[in-house]
């Protein structure tokens, strides 16, 4: 998303302060590359906002959904490679993570349907913040994108990110 439409995406999302979106199209290989995306405008600062999402290991903040979260092999929550599972069924690899940009990016290598590795492939999770410096508080927005056959995990997922990112909002 570029400049102009980031800007428009806020100021028009303030009074909303939730978006969601869905992009589909087709690859080369004949699937279909889905992308889903959720935002929120959390009521806190972005250092504060970090400081309780940056742990990959830790979901505490997200009760709602994320029941059980166990730590899979040695790596902490800040180290590409570092595993995690959740609810005993969602097996995640940080790929990705940039505290200077508030960043963190993971794929999910095994799920239940319909986001399981013979449904999805390639799927790569992006949380990130941005600071709305003149309000003091954080642009939060959470993109997932999969190539698959079919359209079934799309608003699984989106329903997932729309859960989280309410959770995150009411921790603030």
């Amino acid at each position: 998303m570029g400049i102009v439409g980031l800007m428009f995406f806020l100021f028009s999302s303030l009074a909303v302060a939730e978006c969601k979106l869905v992009w589909s199209e087709m690859n080369s290989k004949g699937n279909i590359h889905h992308r889903v995306y959720s935002s929120i405008i959390v009521d806190a600062p972005i250092e504060v906002v970090w400081e309780r999402i940056k742990d990959f290991h830790d979901f505490t903040w997200a009760p709602t959904i994320v029941k059980k979260n166990e730590n899979v092999g040695t790596k902490d929550g800040k180290s590409i490679g570092a595993k995690r599972l959740l609810n005993g069924q969602f097996l995640d690899i940080l790929i990705g993570y940039c505290a200077a940009e508030h960043r963190i990016q993971y794929s999910i290598d095994d799920g239940p349907s319909p986001i399981s590795p013979t449904e999805i492939k390639n799927y790569v999770g992006d949380l990130h913040l941005l600071s709305l410096t003149s309000e003091g508080k954080t642009f939060v927005e959470w993109t997932g994108s999969w190539d698959s056959n079919g359209a079934e995990a799309v608003e699984f997922m989106n329903n997932i990110y729309v859960l989280l990112l309410k959770d995150l909002a009411k921790q603030f």
